[in-house]
């Protein structure tokens, strides 16, 4: 599953899954307990065994939440990347492509608390950077604000995530967080 949420549940750290499915996580011991995240799937809980030659972790549709849950095929980066009048020939770009990362950046969100406990749950925050000569995101600026927590939300999602593409020094790209 590409960019599931893979958290270590003893320290509440993690990570998430390549674009094939692959994943590390770095612990002291030779077990660790894990739960596996992503939208339209069941939370898995598992444990992690150093001594196993291939831990690997499946995923079962969540069919009890769906009635409840509803799962947009939107994928605003994508989207609007496609339209090649609004594109910079020189903008960075995610080096799994932009449809793998719309995917990641909601299976690995955290709403604040404050954002939902709000009666309307619909949002999104722009965050503008520059991507360094190691493919890390640098410079933020907030184009479009929600919240300030938000705001901190989507910069700790973009400075977690896949690796960027620079194509020109000092060339800025904007993503769209959908909250």
């Amino acid at each position: 599953m590409p960019f599931a949420n893979v958290t270590n549940l003893e320290e509440n750290t993690g990570t998430y899954t390549d674009v094939r499915g692959y994943f590390n996580l770095s612990y002291p011991d030779s077990i660790v307990d894990v739960q596996v995240r992503s939208i339209g799937f069941e939370n898995n809980n598992i444990q992690l065994r150093n001594a196993a030659p291939t831990n690997q972790v499946v995923l079962q549709d969540d069919r009890s939440r769906m009635s409840e849950v509803v799962i947009s095929q939107q994928k605003p980066n994508l989207q609007a990347r496609s339209n090649n009048n609004s594109m910079q020939l020189e903008e960075p770009e995610p080096s799994d492509g932009w449809a793998y990362y719309d995917n990641y950046l909601v299976n690995n969100i955290q709403l604040p608390d404050d954002y939902k406990s709000k009666s309307v749950k619909t949002g999104e925050v722009q965050v503008s950077f520059e991507v360094n000569k190691n493919g890390e995101p640098v410079n933020f600026k907030i184009v479009k604000s929600l919240c300030s927590k938000c705001d901190k939300e989507a910069i700790r999602l973009i400075k977690e995530g896949p690796k960027w593409i620079r194509k020109a020094k000092n060339s800025r790209t904007t993503v769209t967080i959908p909250f």
